[in-house]
């Protein structure tokens, strides 16, 4: 009895024992390994292995999980080649890859329209057929503590400063041209710096940039001092401007004619000068003038780093500068102001005429010589007959020759008047809508609202 019983407990005991193994196999997934990846797109797709089904939307900078060991990724943005990467991802590790895309497409790249579509007939990257690609990328891995270590760690700069003292109140600071985010100072401020031999950009939003190499010793304090030269806000000062970008909280900005509708995307955005916050990708606008009627223009946002804003030279009205130095081409002062009909006339008359007048030049000429020939040959004759018949043909060459010179007279003054009149036209008459005067570019980007679509931020015009 006794041994029937320990039997039973036996296999009870072994019963559990085996049932524990069998629920600790089931809990058990395979080892894991944590994956960022920062890009200058805001969004792009990640594909595990070469199969599409595999694909999801990430944002860039945040962190997801895939199966430790040797993998290939690969990263599918808008507007930009597939880039892919294999590497060995270590378990319970951070793994950071950095992708910066310097070269970009004119419209979305077929690999992303059908991930994105869920094209049934595209399963697979492997044989995908790569445009030409232009990037800069890198591969870091962390253990969680190295990681965050990474993150809270200043670097050591050794109490070595850089001061500024300028004319104005507060500007912008850079101490290497590949550096983003520049900083904004006070006048007089100091800012701690890595030493060595720098090159130092500083800058304010209604002046040029200043860029001076220094060298910047070790717990020394180095001084740079600049008088800066206001002006009223340009194109021209916007442009390459370190200053422009967090000034205005954009990185594009189009400036146009103060009644030129702004339309970026499709989609009509205000009048004058707007400032938008792109994301990465081609840009497509639009300038409508009921004047000088719809001119398009395009760009590329690539949000790199380093990029500056980017300041789009819109205008569509004619400068009346440029018209006074076309002014000295029949008819290209007023092609250039839009009135093409009136230019193609001044062109062709003005070439016409030219013409005729040379034409007459060279009868005249031709009649001329002719003339003193005769005259040439009255004067050597000695035979009465002859000298009467050269006289009478003298006469009649003189008068042909008189009548060419009174024709080309005429053709040249017609010539002269029609150049004359070119050019007070040229000069004096307006074209439609005026010539192009200066826009306010502060009045318009002070306004601010929220927007949406591939841009976040934009400012509005409001007439009243």
């Amino acid at each position: 009895m006794n041994l029937i019983f320990s039997y039973k407990t036996f296999l009870f005991l072994l019963f559990i024992f085996l049932s524990a193994n069998d629920l600790k196999a089931q809990e058990i997934t395979p080892s894991e390994a944590r994956v960022r990846i920062t890009s200058n797109y805001d969004s792009f797709y990640v594909l595990t292995g070469d199969s599409t089904k595999s694909a999801k939307l990430r944002k860039s900078d945040d962190f997801f999980d895939i199966n430790s060991g040797v993998q290939k990724i690969w990263i599918v943005p808008p507007f930009s080649s597939p880039y892919s990467i294999q590497r060995n991802f270590i378990a319970d590790s951070i793994h950071v890859i950095d992708i910066a895309f310097r070269s970009m497409l004119d419209k979305p790249s077929s690999a992303f329209l059908k991930i994105q579509s869920n094209d049934s007939t595209f399963n697979s990257l492997q044989n995908y057929k790569i445009e030409n690609s232009n990037l800069t990328s890198s591969f870091r891995m962390y253990t969680s503590s190295d990681y965050q270590a990474s993150l809270e760690s200043d670097e050591d700069y050794s109490s070595t400063y850089l001061k500024v003292n300028t004319n104005v109140d507060s500007l912008f600071i850079q101490t290497s041209s590949f550096e983003g985010n520049p900083k904004k100072i006070a006048n007089g401020d100091s800012i701690l710096v890595r030493p060595g031999f720098r090159t130092i950009i500083i800058s304010h939003k209604k002046s040029d940039e200043f860029v001076i190499r220094r060298p910047l010793r070790q717990s020394v304090t180095t001084t740079v001092e600049h008088s800066f030269k206001l002006s009223d806000t340009s194109i021209e000062q916007l442009s390459d401007n370190i200053a422009t970008k967090p000034t205005y909280d954009a990185n594009l900005i189009i400036v146009s004619d103060d009644d030129s509708e702004i339309t970026v995307d499709g989609e009509p955005i205000g009048k004058g000068a707007v400032k938008l916050n792109m994301q990465t990708g081609p840009v497509d606008i639009l300038i409508e003038n009921k004047f000088t009627r719809v001119s398009s223009f395009s760009t590329k946002i690539f949000n790199l780093e380093s990029d500056k804003a980017i300041i789009l030279n819109a205008y569509t009205k004619p400068l009346y500068s440029k018209a006074r130095v076309y002014s000295f081409v029949p008819g290209l002062s007023q092609v250039y102001k839009r009135q093409r009909i009136k230019g193609y006339a001044f062109s062709g008359s003005f070439l016409i005429a030219g013409y005729l007048t040379l034409q007459k030049h060279n009868q005249y000429q031709k009649d001329l010589t002719a003339y003193n020939n005769l005259e040439r040959r009255y004067n050597e004759s000695t035979n009465e007959q002859t000298t009467l018949e050269l006289g009478n043909q003298l006469e009649r060459q003189h008068q042909i020759v008189v009548e060419k010179d009174n024709q080309r007279i005429a053709f040249f003054a017609l010539t002269s008047a029609i150049y004359a009149f070119n050019i007070y036209d040229a000069l004096f008459n307006k074209p439609d809508g005026g010539y192009r005067t200066k826009t306010d570019i502060d009045f318009y980007l002070n306004n601010e609202i929220a927007g949406n679509n591939r841009y976040t931020t934009l400012s509005l015009r409001y007439d009243f």
